[in-house]
Order: structure tokens, then sequence, then C-alpha cells
């Protein structure tokens, strides 16, 4: 009968093992589980008291202490062990150890998670396969804010729910925030980011772009237009407006105008409009192409910048493929102080058909402008537009000014507001003056960081640094740079000299032998 109890018992381990191991795995109980461990409790009980003065009179000798020790020892560390995993499971605790931080959220992520003003629902619709990186990615914004509640819904096995929410396309995420929502297909940091503001904004920024005087269109999709600009402003969480200036002026909701490249003057009261605007703390964005007068030169002039009559060119470097004659220099050289330029250290933009700048001295107002952008010391400005344009030619005259020339400039001005100013803008003005359109049109947007010059242009225009560009972690190439004679050093060492010592040491041990 002994006998009979105690294989019970064992048997009685073996299901209440198999038991724990399922609730485990599964981390909730169903009909399986509890009839494993009840069935495997009751065996093991059955088996502890029907030999239980065995067990006690075998504890008792000296090999039993010994054994119950050992058995002791590996049960407070295996009871260790799992309250480890069940708490790392529970807290989801992970550190990314890898160079490019390729599972980690990005610094301006992090600040507006810990910034985000109520509790945002993330639903994302993912196959059972595939979309494991959206995954992993959500999950680091689920466990960086408390504020942002997951759902990972498999559309295969709940297609009622896809179908209910209107969902067509796997990988769509929903954001829902106090009865506003928006969604997106792509599973990137950026994209994720910028949702979460557009959505927990109650208010959204106007952009208003004039119109009127053939400046680049913001809903024109073809080369010289501005869609794919327009679509990374609305992403940006802006709206994006056009707005053709009347006798009414600006209007006040806008938080920033931009002219972009006009081919035609504007009118004393556009002009007048443009500056009262400016003069209650406006923000304004100019673009302006060489060859143009658009009657705004004498204004930013009183500003303290003026936008020269010529055309940069760079015959050394210039973006190939683009022209043969230099007309889309290449910068490499930002100002590393400013908000907008401060992360283009070591990249590079373009600049087709750019004027030069000049930052004057003794200006009118009390401002301060910053250089943002230099073109390369091999650049010049080539005043003689007629032949250049009609004839195709192009040459450095001594009187020409020679490179770097100042490509881009920011001014800000701190104003104080006056008691009979109605719709005032701000405390400061915020002036930001490009050389050109061509750089952010659609020909150009996405050649080396142009994109991310202009959004942070425009965010720093419109005052909002928080939406800074967030570029998504990739894994980098490894690499190592040798010198000619390093490359020597080791042709000679691994080709020739190791193998010549391995080829001697080998002769003589067979010297020896013999």
């Amino acid at each position: 009968m002994k006998k009979f109890t105690q294989i019970l018992g064992l048997i009685g381990l073996v299901v209440l093992g198999i038991g724990f191991l399922a609730l485990l795995i599964g981390q909730k109980t169903n009909l399986f589980i509890n009839a494993h461990l009840v069935v495997g409790g009751g065996l093991v009980l059955i088996g502890l008291l029907s030999n239980l003065a065995g067990f006690l009179d075998y504890f008792r000798k000296r090999a039993g202490r010994a054994y119950s020790g050992a058995i002791l020892q590996m049960m407070i560390l295996a009871v260790i062990v799992f309250l480890i995993g069940l708490i790392s499971y529970q807290r989801d605790l992970m550190m990314d150890v890898t160079r490019d931080r390729l599972f980690a959220l990005s610094e301006p992520t992090k600040k507006i998670l810990k910034n985000l003003p109520g509790e945002v629902k993330i639903t994302a619709y993912f196959p059972s396969e595939g979309f494991d990186q959206g995954r992993q990615l959500l999950k680091l914004y689920q466990g960086e804010s408390k504020k942002v509640k997951l759902e990972i819904i498999d559309p295969d096995r709940h297609p009622e729910l896809a179908e209910a929410k209107g969902i067509n396309t796997y990988g769509t995420i929903v954001f829902d925030y106090q009865g506003q929502q928006t969604r997106i297909t792509e599973p990137q940091e950026d994209r994720i980011t910028n949702s979460l503001l557009r959505v927990s904004r109650k208010t959204s920024w106007v952009i208003y772009f004039i119109t009127g005087h053939g400046e680049a269109d913001p809903e024109t999709e073809d080369k010289g237009g501005l869609s794919m600009f327009k679509k990374f402003l609305e992403d940006e969480n802006f709206q994006v407006k056009k707005l053709q200036i009347t006798s009414q002026g600006i209007p006040p909701e806008a938080c920033l105008i931009v002219i972009a490249g006009p081919r035609m003057p504007y009118q004393p009261g556009e002009v007048e409009a443009i500056d009262h605007y400016l003069g209650k703390g406006g923000d304004a964005v100019f673009l302006l192409d060489p060859g143009v007068f658009s009657n705004l030169e004498n204004m930013l002039i009183g500003y303290g910048i003026e936008p020269l009559p010529g055309i940069v060119i760079d015959q050394v470097q210039y973006l190939v493929g683009m022209d043969a004659m230099g007309l889309a220099p290449v910068a490499n050289n930002f100002d590393q102080q400013s908000e907008i330029t401060k992360t283009l250290k070591g990249k590079l933009a373009a600049f087709p058909r750019v004027r030069p700048l000049k930052i004057m001295g003794g200006a009118e107002r009390p401002g301060k402008w910053t250089p943002l952008v230099y073109s390369s010391a091999t650049s010049y400005e080539e005043t003689d537009l007629e032949t250049l344009f009609k004839y195709g030619r192009a040459r450095q005259d001594p009187a020409d000014h020679k490179g770097p020339l100042l490509l881009a400039a920011s001014y800000q001005e701190r104003i104080q507001p006056q008691a009979w100013e109605e719709n005032f803008k701000g405390a400061q003005i915020r002036i930001a003056v490009v050389g050109s359109t061509f750089f952010m049109r659609n020909l150009a947007l996405d050649v080396y960081s142009n994109y991310l010059l202009a959004i942070n242009l425009f965010n720093w225009a419109a005052g909002e640094q928080s939406q800074a560009f967030i570029v998504p972690h990739t894994r980098k190439p490894s690499r190592i740079f040798i010198t000619a004679g390093q490359t020597r050093i080791i042709f000679y060492s691994s080709v020739l000299i190791i193998p010549e010592i391995l080829c001697v040491i080998g002769l003589a041990l067979w010297w020896r032998r013999k």
C-alpha cells in the first residue's frame, strides 16, 4: 500500500508541475490548468500523508538532512528565479545596449510623451505574423508613459472589430484622445509621435502661404510645387492654408505666413499689411528666388538683411544631375548654435537657384540676425543673369563676391505690446529668410537633408520647438577607415611576414626531428 501511495505522490508531483508550467506560460487559469493543479495537489497530499512517518525518519538521519538542505536551497533558488522572471514580465524591463540605440525612443519623443495632457489610447491592427518591429516600438511608448494605453488587435481573428472602425489595411494605428481621432499606416517613430501631438492638441497652428504673385503652390504636385512639404507640415500638426492679402490684412489666427518665391512685385498696401503683421509679433518665412524683384526687399533691409541681386554658382560642390553649371550648390557649413541647424552637423543640403544674402549693420530694428547656412569657399555670386539664362554661360569676374556666401538666416526681436494694439501676436518677431524656394519644392525636398532643414526652419519660425524633427533609429554599417601606409602594413604582416615565420618554424621543427 505504501509503495502504491508513493507512486501516486510522484505522479502528483509531475501533474502539479505541468499545471504550474501551463499557468506560467498562459498567465491565466483555465479548465486544463485548474484540473492539473487540483488533481496533482491531491495526489501529492495523499502520498505525503500516507508516508509521513517514513519521511520523518529519513530526514532525521544524516543523509536525509543533507539532501533536505540541498533540496531546500534548490527550491529557494527556483522561487527567486521565478519571482525575477515574473517581475520582469510584468514590468517589461529592457535595456538597449546597441550602439545605434535601435530599441530606444529618441529624446524628442520622450519629451512629448512626458508632456501629454491626458490619456491617449493607441489601437494597432496588426496580423499575428509580421509587424514585429511595430509591436516592439509601440510597447516602448507604453512603457515610457502611463498615459499611453495600448491595444493590439489581429484583424484576421477579429474582423468585426476592424470593420467597425473602417480598417482595411494591415498595420493601421488609430489614436484616440477625448473624442478626437487620427490614424496612420506606417509604424515609424516620427509618424507615431507626430500623431500623438496632433490628436492631443485642442488647437493646431495655421500657416498661410501668400498667393497672387506667382508663388509656389502648396497644393501643386508637380516638381515646382510644394505638395510634399505641405503633407509634412500637416504631419507636424500644422494647418496649411492659402491667403490672398486683402484690405483686412493678415488673419489673426495666423501663426506663420510664408512668401514662397513670388514672380511679381507686391503692392504697397500688401507690403504694409505684412510689415504691420510682423510689428505685432507675427512670424514669417521669406523664400526669395534670384532674378525677381518682389518689392519686399526694402522692408527686409529695414530689418537688417539684404537679398543680393545675383545667383550663387559653385562648380566644385554642386548637385550632380540637376545641372552642369553649378546652379545647385551643396552646402555643409551650418551654424551649430541655432535651434534650426544644430542637428545638421555633418550633413548636406542642396540649394538649386539660390541668391546670396547680406546681413547689414546699423539696421533700424534692434533685433539680431543669425547666419544659418553658408555655401562653400569655391562658390561665387554671378551677377550677369542675362548672359547666364539667355546664353547658358557663367564666368567668375574679379568683381563677383566670392564664397562662402550666406544662403539662409534667422531674425529674432523682442517687442513690447502697445496698449492700442489689437490682435497682438506675441513677445517676439521671428523671421527666416532663404534665397531660394527650390530647396523645398518637390524636385529637391528629398535631396540630402533638405527636408530636415525646411521642417526645422518652419518649426522655429512658428515658435514650436517641441515638434523637433525625429530621426528614426537605423542600423548603421560598421566601417573602419585606414590610410595607405596602414594598408601596406596589414598586407605585409598578414600575407607575407606571418606565413614566412610559420614556414621557418615548420622547417626548424622538421629538421630537428629529422
